[in-house]
């Protein structure tokens, strides 16, 4: 991928004097060019779509919290790109450990203002912005709408979940859905754990990787928040990257200390654990498309077992 990224920099009239991969980068190939530009390349319907949202949010957010530039987006050789400009800053998960109390305090009360200035977007139907994909008036009907396509591709792709783990997630989805009711279509991040917000002389200097944004309850931020603080090490980027739940247990009081309004909605634990079902089926579909869609070789059990967590009222949570 790195003579497609050279490729695509010449396009663009950009002479990569360097050229290095960044970690992280799970979706996309993603690389640093000359310390200035940020190179992501995608394949595929899907990655262009959301490369191509991701590049209109970011024009129509800038200026309101701190985002990269989008600097070029096109297609080359089959493969879709978005170059940003480079912005300086560490992951706030790497340095967590080392803020004090009132730097961490700081940093989120900073995060959360830059929040409730992008839920202020709104849209008229439920759904991912841009024409990607099926949009709703009723969040309920949304959500048991990607149920029943997860579901599909989870026979289609002959993916072996027991049935008896699938009727618990499908059971407790529909004895629950009625706690959807309510809430405005919000423009979320979707993808908002501290990998994704970098700080650079103890202020956000940008929030990363709007590509899976939509317009949704503004509860549903929570979701990827609550699961970082959860299972931590699911995102470490670096082998010496070791965490425990109660590395980010701060992380979560500051959000709800700084952010009250969102945990007042009603409902919200019974609904943000219908989230995480949903979460967890979508990246066991995932992880096999990414495989070709076989049957065969390892099947990670990480993202049903937390599903599973959500339907006990004895799992693990953060409030």
């Amino acid at each position: 991928m790195e003579a497609l990224a050279r490729a695509i920099c010449q396009k663009e009239n950009i002479e990569a004097e360097t050229l290095e991969p960044l970690s992280g980068g799970q979706v996309n190939g993603v690389f640093l060019v000359n310390q200035r530009y940020v190179v992501r390349i995608g394949s595929g319907q899907e990655a262009s779509r959301r490369l191509q949202s991701e590049a209109n949010l970011l024009r129509e957010i800038a200026g309101e919290i701190p985002v990269p530039e989008v600097y070029a987006f096109g297609q080359h050789e089959g493969s879709t790109y978005q170059i940003q400009r480079f912005v300086r800053g560490e992951k706030l998960h790497h340095i967590w450990g080392d803020l004090s109390p009132d730097r961490k305090d700081r940093i989120i009360s900073e995060l959360t203002s830059y929040l409730r200035t992008l839920h202020q977007h709104s849209a008229p139907q439920f759904g991912y912005p841009h024409g990607g994909g099926d949009t709703s008036g009723s969040w309920p009907e949304f959500c048991e709408h990607r149920l029943r396509i997860e579901l599909q591709a989870v026979e289609a792709l002959g993916i072996g979940i027991p049935s008896e783990i699938l009727r618990l997630i499908t059971g407790y989805f529909h004895s629950h859905k009625h706690v959807l009711q309510g809430g405005i279509p919000s423009l979320v991040h979707r993808d908002l754990w501290p990998g994704n917000i970098l700080v650079e002389k103890g202020r956000i200097s940008a929030i990363l990787d709007f590509e899976f944004a939509m317009y949704a309850p503004r509860d549903y931020e929570l979701l990827l928040i609550e699961r970082f603080c959860l299972y931590p090490n699911d995102y470490a980027e670096e082998d010496h990257e070791v965490y425990d739940t109660s590395s980010f247990a701060d992380l979560f009081r500051l959000f709800r200390k700084h952010y009250p309004e969102v945990f007042e909605i009603r409902s919200l634990r019974e609904r943000l654990n219908l989230y995480h079902l949903l979460y967890s089926l979508e990246a066991h579909v995932a992880w096999r498309k990414t495989q070709g869609g076989t049957v065969g070789g390892g099947l990670p059990i990480q993202p049903i077992a937390t599903a599973l967590n959500f339907v006990f009222d004895h799992g693990a949570r953060m409030f």
